[in-house]
């Protein structure tokens, strides 16, 4: 039987990761009308692409967000 601790990282690491989507799915509807080329525009549907053009554009605080978030959820993943 998996101890508490054990569900408590599993419930933080679905939720993190559900998190990271959220935040995507944000970060590009902010960003996608700002990004000009429609290259750029397919692109921010490619994960690591998305918080530099967020950047880029100007939204500072989401393309942050979006990295902390990523690495939160890198970090659960690794303390298995």
């Amino acid at each position: 039987m998996p101890s508490t601790t054990e569900f408590a990282h599993l419930f933080a690491l679905i939720l993190f990761g559900a998190l990271l989507v959220v935040v995507h799915i944000a970060v590009v509807r902010r960003v996608f009308m700002d990004v000009t080329p429609t290259w750029k525009r397919v692109a921010l549907f490619v994960p690591p692409v998305t918080p530099v053009l967020a950047w880029q554009s100007g939204h500072h605080k989401v393309a942050v967000l979006w990295w902390a978030t990523l690495i939160t959820y890198v970090a659960l993943r690794l303390a298995v």
